[in-house]
């Protein structure tokens, strides 16, 4: 199989809403059943065919260097960049983006898990002459809640309309947090501090196209939802639907 396609994982967050298992742990790397979960992460980008993939850290930043070193037999391609100061989302991905090979890439968050297999966006994103297409998942299934999430409104040809972060999301769409991009169109952005999410539709002239999934989201950002991770990840990432319309928790 040919691995052309890059990808840019974002590490940088704190992760403060779980604690102490993040006080000295970057967020990636804790484990789950018995591997970090960056691991895993990078195993199925592997397996969706990507190839050379750009770690973007910043906090503990050192950690996420050395897991790579201690792992380097099972990710010979993987590159870490750490930021000088803390760049935000978009700012991380701007800074990853100089070090993607690839025309294309696909970009993730690394703290979170999409049961939405990478070739169909990626096809999607090729066809429509997007410079930026962005994943969206329904409200109803993302694991444990869309809180903090952007909801999104896409208008009649394909584009979003409207990506703003609300208290709490109940239905509609919302960001699943995975993104395929022409890394030219990255490289024109800025290069300083910024939410990708707050100035997304303002670095997009037209707005990015918009493939709207049906796959489940798992956001292991809450002591709950890393409690689940290991049987999220069992299930292949897809919980029963009874699960997910009673708002699952763990």
């Amino acid at each position: 199989m040919s691995r052309t396609l890059d990808a840019v994982v974002l590490c940088g967050g704190r992760g403060t809403r779980l604690g102490a298992l993040t006080a000295e742990t970057p967020k990636p790397l804790l484990p789950v059943e018995g591997a970090p979960f960056l691991l895993r992460l990078l195993q199925r980008l592997h397996a969706d065919g990507c190839g050379h993939v750009v770690l973007a850290a910043s906090y503990r930043g050192e950690q996420v260097e050395a897991f790579v070193t201690a792992h380097r037999a099972e990710l010979p391609e993987v590159t870490v960049v750490v930021e000088p100061e803390p760049l935000g989302t978009g700012g991380a991905l701007r800074l990853a983006a100089s070090r993607v090979r690839s025309e294309v890439f696909v970009a993730l968050n690394g703290d979170s898990w999409l049961a939405q297999p990478i070739g169909p966006v990626v096809a999607r994103h090729r066809s429509s002459g997007w410079p930026m297409t962005v994943v969206l998942v329904e409200a109803s299934r993302v694991v444990g809640g869309a809180r903090d999430k952007a909801r999104c409104v896409v208008g009649r040809d394909g584009r979003l309309q409207q990506f703003a972060t609300e208290a709490m999301i109940g239905s509609g769409w919302i960001n699943g947090g995975l993104y395929v991009i022409d890394r030219a169109a990255a490289l024109a952005w800025p290069a300083d501090a910024y939410s990708l999410e707050q100035r997304l539709l303002a670095r997009v002239p037209g707005g990015p196209g918009a493939f709207q999934s049906e796959a489940a989201l798992l956001d292991i950002g809450t002591p709950a939802c890393y409690e689940a991770a290991g049987r999220w990840l069992e299930r292949g990432g897809a919980p029963p639907m009874a699960t997910l319309q009673s708002g699952w928790r763990a």
